[in-house]
């Protein structure tokens, strides 16, 4: 990524940021964001009309950082069973050479 800038939508407003060299994939993270936050107005739109934008984009990140987390426990479990299962693979194969 070469010093990108990114235009993220919300509340009406747009707003640009420069993207880190370390975020390679600025524009779907942005994405994300705008995608989180249209979905929490329009609920609280219904449920909850005073809902203030600080509140919208907690709550927005406080969602993205569960999702984060379930699946990096989801990740440590499939290479955790991935580990096992090469594991006993290789037993075998060693059992079956001797």
């Amino acid at each position: 990524m070469r010093n990108e800038h990114i235009t993220l939508h919300l509340f009406g407003k747009n707003y640009k940021f420069k993207a880190d060299e370390d975020v390679p994939n600025a524009d779907q993270v942005a994405h994300l964001v705008e995608s989180e936050v249209s979905k929490l107005e329009q609920n609280a739109a219904a449920k909850t009309p005073h809902m203030n934008n600080f509140a919208v984009l907690t709550q927005a990140a406080l969602n993205i950082a569960n999702e984060f987390i379930g699946l990096k426990q989801d990740y440590a479990s499939l290479i955790h069973d991935i580990s096992g299962r090469t594991n006993a693979l290789i037993e075998r194969m060693d059992s079956y050479l001797q």
